[in-house]
């Protein structure tokens, strides 16, 4: 059972060519992507892009700010 992409895999699995993944490597990463398995030079965990992958709508990316509460106008009688 294989259970690690190397960069042709795991580019393939995301439609993307080799050097387009190096290129979104960074925002990727920045939105929570997986990094390579440390000691193995580019290699992913399979389990751990399938996590990123599934992951919930609200991790995509950081929440907006809370709008700030409405000031309440005095109507002059």
């Amino acid at each position: 059972m294989k259970l690690v992409f190397e960069l042709d895999d795991l580019a393939a699995a995301l439609k993307l060519s080799a050097e387009e993944f190096r290129r979104r490597r960074p925002v990727l990463e920045a939105h929570g992507f997986p990094p390579s398995i440390p000691g193995l030079d580019e290699r992913w965990s399979i389990i751990e892009v399938v996590r990123w992958i599934n992951r919930e709508p609200e991790e995509f990316a950081p929440p907006l700010p809370k709008p700030a509460a409405r000031r309440q106008r005095k109507i002059a009688p």
